[in-house]
């Protein structure tokens, strides 16, 4: 839908997804306190599932457009660059993205999974108070896929990745 602003579209996409503990971190805190750990990933799930059903009815694919026709036309143009999946495996590139993008996430999970229990038995937040802290890091993790993929759209992937792992 957005073929000039790829980047932009897929972190707001993802934005999306890490800004929903905003809401949900509050929220499975009252559930477990409620209905324990199953009951609340149960209730969760549910609620989860139905809205994914309902919301899936309205997507549709996007219309063709002449911008489409012209974003296809230019990707054309630059086929020269493209390599396949086996010869991209063969590179060292790939392996230093993939190694970089792995401890990436890895250290992105681990502080994100144990945000909460930090808060609570080293600062003395109350569950409430650390489920504020997780949704915050979630914001962050929100606003800095916004950002980047905005900066890919204008200096390129690659090059957006080298200043993330950079910085």
């Amino acid at each position: 839908w957005f073929p000039e602003y790829k980047g932009l579209a897929g972190g707001l996409t993802a934005g999306g997804f890490g800004a929903g503990s905003l809401i949900f971190a509050p929220v499975a805190v009252k559930f477990i306190a409620a209905q324990g750990v199953l009951g609340a990933f149960q209730t969760l799930g549910l609620i989860f599932a139905g809205v994914i059903l309902v919301l899936g009815i309205f997507i549709a694919a996007p219309p063709v457009s002449e911008v489409d026709n012209k974003a296809s036309t230019a990707a054309a143009n630059q086929s020269s660059g493209d390599v396949t999946t086996r010869d991209k495996l063969k590179t060292v590139d790939f392996y230093v993205i993939w190694g970089l993008m792995v401890l990436g996430c890895i250290s992105g999970l681990m502080i994100i999974s144990q945000a909460s229990p930090i808060g609570q038995v080293m600062v003395g937040l109350s569950p409430e108070q650390a489920a504020f802290a997780v949704g915050f890091i979630g914001l962050a993790n929100a606003t800095g896929r916004v950002v980047w993929g905005t900066v890919s759209d204008k200096i390129g992937r690659y090059n957006t990745l080298m200043a993330m792992f950079a910085l």
